[in-house]
């Protein structure tokens, strides 16, 4: 058996809609150098037993692990594949999102050739019919090969470039080495949190310039419904400015955190909750939280001005933004 380059993460949980086009992906990419590793998060649909039929089948030279666990989130689940993993890099791929025949095989040789431990490349969202709702070159530009993880950490903060979940392959001994973990008991945020975490702790990094992955946005998406957990992904971006300021991370990369970051992340969950006519009154307590106010108002015209600008508004003209959110829903 050639040794695997990339161990491919799966989290499952009720996807027997959508699992069999995800793994047919992963099936068809180009090289055999592929561990699947897919972790069953307590289904109570048929997933399991559609994804153990993949055992039984000619698996192209790749191969197949597939775990179980009780209900504990896609973290953990997560967490459990990184575990397992065998391969020299590690790939998350969500139970409903696809990728191109050649995505890891381009990724692979791209870090093997510049000995990069974290290695990027662009990806759509991608309505369910497959048409392109938002390609990558709309709003984001490749980063330079060969920058470290804190130059490409910065960009990320800048928004000037994006790697989501499945559009990018880590070394295991950086994740190893860092001791990188998704964060159990987030509803929200935990795969950035962990994209941040393990970018800033790379040596190198790389990008191959196509976009391979393929993010399907679904009506029925848990990030589609409203509601309080959405306050996850804040938590999120709170763990990784204080994980940054325990690894004594440079001034310049906390303000980005701090005066960008968070108040974005207040700005999308309080989107979210505005379009849901319901949540008028919490939204007006949580803007007379003196903390929620103190974090939102921390923004800076010279950091991120779109953001600041946002913030003002919300925290002085709320039935405005209140009603732009709406019309936008």
């Amino acid at each position: 058996m050639v040794e695997a380059c990339v161990s491919v993460v799966i989290p499952v949980y009720n996807a027997a809609n959508t699992i069999e086009a995800t793994l047919n992906s992963v099936f068809a990419q180009d090289t055999d150098r592929i561990q699947i590793i897919v972790v069953d998060d307590g289904s109570s649909d048929n997933s399991y037993e559609m994804v153990s039929k993949y055992s039984e089948k000619g698996l192209r030279g790749k191969t197949i692990v597939i775990a179980r666990q009780e209900n504990r989130g896609v973290s953990a689940a997560r967490n459990k594949g990184i575990g397992m993993a065998k391969g020299e890099y590690l790939f998350f791929l969500d139970s409903d999102d696809l990728l191109e025949p050649d995505c890891l095989s381009e990724l692979c040789k791209e870090a093997e050739s510049s000995n990069s431990e974290v290695v990027m490349c662009g990806f759509d969202e991608v309505a369910e019919d497959g048409t392109v709702l938002t390609s990558f070159g709309q709003h984001y530009r490749f980063p330079d090969k060969g920058a470290d993880g804190k130059r490409l950490l910065q960009l990320l903060l800048k928004k000037s470039t994006k790697i989501w979940t499945s559009s990018a392959i880590y070394s295991k001994s950086l994740i190893d080495r860092s001791r990188v973990s998704f964060t159990e008991g987030a509803k929200f945020g935990e795969d950035q949190e962990f994209i941040l975490k393990a970018v800033f702790n790379a040596r190198k990094t790389s990008c191959v310039e196509r976009t391979l992955s393929h993010y399907v946005i679904r009506e029925n998406s848990s990030m589609r419904r409203k509601g309080l957990s959405h306050f996850h992904y804040v938590g999120s971006m709170l763990r990784v400015q204080n994980y940054l300021a325990k690894h004594k991370c440079s001034k310049k990369i906390l303000s980005l955190v701090r005066k960008s970051k968070i108040p974005e992340a207040y700005m999308d969950v309080f989107a979210l909750l505005a379009r849901g006519r319901d949540n008028q009154q919490l939204l007006r307590i949580l803007l007379r939280h003196r903390v929620i106010r103190r974090q939102i108002s921390d923004t800076s015209i010279l950091v991120d001005p779109r953001i600041w600008l946002k913030s003002v508004l919300l925290l002085h003209a709320p039935k405005i933004v209140y009603s732009f959110w709406q019309k936008t829903s």
